[in-house]
């Protein structure tokens, strides 16, 4: 664990002015694409589902996430890009001038509220989930069918599960909480694979989220350390796409570096994730 009185500095591409315009077309050739914010919609359908499942949430470990993920997160790419640059992949580590310090599963439970244990995301289901995960794959086929870009966006899986009640509207609410916060991928879309993993969500089974979460920040960590490490130019082929939860590195950071948090930050009340 860092000690809370160190500083991180930021990359060498801040320290002059030339450099800076290096810094900014590093910054325009990365995409985050799992830093996602709540819409109003996503956050009244967070809200009612709670209201209904929260017993059942608890139990399956996911009730912190699920709101946590309603609350907005401004990214800070500056620090993330000043952190990334002391990433060593051959160690999963950060390497500091005074140690090595990483994100850990422990730190993927307290900061993001995902399960450390719990069942493996590949966990079958059993005969009446499997008719609940045709029912959501038949309708998820048909929503594919009918858009232009052959995705199932988040909009048109609001539209056709919100309001339906049931355990199919729960499970289609946990399909789409883990599609856009738990497990992004580049495009904004439901991905078809995480359907099994919310229903058994749904029925209070606890998975095992963290460790995935965690070896996706870790490949993408070490994706960005060499995409930094090998930056020229902002160019069609320089540039680099990253879909896990970078939130997490920035809370870290926060967490054991106190001096790079914002001034602005909103206290944290009684009862919030």
């Amino acid at each position: 664990m860092a000690p809370p009185s160190q500083n991180i500095p930021l990359p060498s591409l801040t320290s002059t002015d030339e450099s800076k315009l290096d810094f900014n077309a590093l910054s325009l050739s990365i995409s985050f694409h799992g830093w996602r914010e709540a819409n109003s919609a996503f956050k009244s359908w967070a809200i009612k589902m709670s209201s209904l499942h929260r017993p059942t949430w608890r139990k399956a470990g996911i009730f912190e996430a699920v709101m946590a993920s309603t609350k907005g997160l401004n990214k800070d790419t500056d620090l993330l890009l000043g952190i990334a640059e002391r990433w060593c992949p051959d160690t999963n580590t950060f390497l500091f001038p005074w140690g090595e310090a990483t994100i850990t599963l422990e730190d993927v439970m307290v900061l993001l509220g995902f399960s450390v244990l719990g069942s493996p995301y590949f966990t079958p289901l059993d005969s009446s989930g499997e008719e609940i995960l045709r029912t959501l794959e038949e309708e998820w086929v048909k929503i594919r069918k009918g858009s232009s870009a052959h995705l199932v966006t988040k909009l048109q899986r609001m539209g056709r599960f919100m309001g339906t009640w049931g355990e199919l509207e729960h499970a289609a609410f946990l399909g789409l909480w883990l599609s856009y916060f738990v497990f992004p991928t580049r495009y904004c879309h439901v991905d078809k694979a995480v359907l099994s993993i919310a229903i058994h969500l749904s029925r209070g089974t606890r998975i095992a989220l963290a460790p995935p979460v965690l070896a996706h920040l870790y490949a993408d960590l070490s994706l960005l350390k060499e995409h930094i490490r090998g930056f020229k130019t902002v160019m069609l082929n320089d540039k680099v796409e990253l879909s896990a939860l970078f939130k997490l590195v920035q809370v870290w950071t926060w967490e054991r570096f106190r001096e790079l948090r914002p001034n602005n930050t909103n206290p944290l009340r009684q009862g919030e994730p």
